[in-house]
Formats: structure tokens, sequence, C-alpha cells
């Protein structure tokens, strides 16, 4: 693609070859940073580690950190494209960090028992060079990464053997918000069919985030209840924005959405609008 922007039509004979069905523009997907908890983590509440090294799960997404309370000792970080150097700080590693304590130990406000085995985690993406939030790599095809990720895991490549065939499900936190599922299905979600197949796994995808971009006229907003009908009339007239980001469009995967249900403790804002559990059906609370 990169040589068809230098050399412009000499290069366009590329794209008109009866062997290229279609060319899509790709660009690298970008996951916001989140806000820190508040509340500090007693040590005392991850003193129980894994006892196997056999990981079942395997998380493709940010570099976490690995030095944390809550991760230490439970992680198997496989970074063969050194995506490590592009982190300067551990306030970067904030998506990585929270998927894998997601998995490790579920909700933390929920007390109960951690996994027994380690996490294998394979980064693919980086931090963002001006905006607070990271990205896939910008000079490799996500598609690419995925596959040879996948390879890695389960057959090896050149260098060294399968890393974690143990390995039974994967978690894909990412989406892709510019390419949401209109019709076609995405390369990356084509591929992770195949790969789910030819692996026999389970592949968890997120089904996307969508800023909640309500139009609330001021009268509603001393009433809790006008105003959880004004954000639900908006966000129903807007649906058609709110599809599914690739590649969570994948059909042998399973497409995990969020619910508004967690053990974290209630919020004292007013007014305070709760979204009704209506709409989620067919998705998985994470």
């Amino acid at each position: 693609m990169e040589s068809v922007v230098d050399q412009g039509p000499e290069a366009i004979a590329l794209l008109t070859t009866d062997t290229v069905m279609y060319v899509s523009p790709a660009r690298p997907m970008t996951i916001p940073a989140v806000a820190a908890a508040d509340e500090p983590l007693s040590s005392e509440m991850f003193v129980t580690k894994p006892t196997s090294d056999r990981p079942r799960v395997a998380l493709f997404d940010g570099l976490p950190m690995a030095g944390h309370v809550a991760l230490t000792e439970r992680l198997i970080i496989d970074d063969p494209d050194e995506i490590a150097q592009s982190y300067t700080s551990s306030a970067q590693m904030q998506h990585g960090t929270a998927m894998a304590s997601l998995i490790c130990h579920g909700d933390l406000n929920v007390p109960g028992a951690p996994s027994s085995r380690r996490v294998y985690v394979r980064p693919i993406l980086q931090p963002h060079p001006f905006m607070d939030s990271e990205e896939t790599v910008r000079d490799q095809l996500l598609v690419d990464l995925i596959h040879r990720g996948f390879r890695r895991l389960f057959e090896g490549d050149r260098s060294r053997e399968a890393q974690a065939p143990s390995v039974r499900v994967i978690n894909l936190s990412i989406g892709d918000p510019v390419q949401m599922f209109v019709r076609r299905i995405s390369p990356l979600a084509k591929l992770l069919d195949w790969l789910a197949h030819r692996y026999n796994l389970v592949v968890v995808v997120s089904a996307g985030n969508h800023p909640i971009d309500a139009e609330v006229p001021a009268a509603a907003l001393a009433d809790a209840a006008k105003l959880r009908r004004a954000v639900a009339d908006s966000m129903y007239q807007r649906a058609r924005n709110r599809r599914l980001l690739s590649p969570a469009e994948a059909v042998n995967v399973v497409t995990v959405g969020a619910l508004h249900a967690d053990g974290a403790t209630p919020l004292s804002v007013t007014p305070c609008w709760t979204p009704p559990p209506r709409g989620c059906r067919r998705y998985i609370a994470p």
C-alpha cells in the first residue's frame, strides 16, 4: 500500500489484478486510557498464587504491569516484537493491566478465589505518541500480527517452539471505532473465525465501547425519571451508530458486551441515571 501511495500510477496495476478482491485502508485502532482506582489494594488480597504454569487463557492486549501487586507471579509475557520498549512508564500500561487483573481475579470488589493458572500475555498495543491512550502497532498490519501471535502460541515460529499449546481461551478486548459492522465482515473477524476453528479455541472478543452522546434537555436534568427517559430516547435514535466494532462481528467467537452491574460501591451523584438492563440480550457480563 505504501508503494501505491509513493509511486502513484506505476503501482496502480497492483490494485487491478484478478487475485486482489478488494483493498481496504487500515489504521491503528486506539484504546483510551482509563482512570486509576482511588482505593489502594492490600497485598493480603493476593496471597494465593497460581499452582500451574500451563496457562488456559491467553490475553492479546497492551503490556500489563507484571510487578503489580495483583499480578505478581501470575503472568507469562511473551514479547517477540519487543513492544515493551515503547512503554516509558507504568502509567501507560493501563488497559493490559486492567484486563489481566480481570482474568486473574474477576471483580476485585467481590471476594473470590483467583485463577489457579498463570495467564499468557502477548502485547499487541503500544503507547500513543501524543495522546493518553494505547494503539495497535503502527508499522504492522493487525491481521498479520494476530496471525503470527496465534501461530507462535500453538505451532511456534522459526526461533522457538510452541509457547503455550495448553491455551484454550483467548481474550481480545479491542475494537476499531471507525470500522463498525455494516453488512461486510472485516478481515480481522474472518481471521478469528478461521483461527478459532483451526486451533479449536474459544475466542472472547469485546463488542466495543460507544460514548453516550445523548442530547438531554435542561429541564430533564433535575428529575431522575425524566433524565432516564431523555437519555434512553436519544440513545435509541442513535442506535444505528452504535453497532459492533471490528472484530466483534466474527461468527465463531464469543462477543461480549457490558452490563450495568458490578460490585463497586454506588456513586452518590444527583441526579444519577441508571441505564435499564434491557437490550443486553446475547451478551455476557465481563
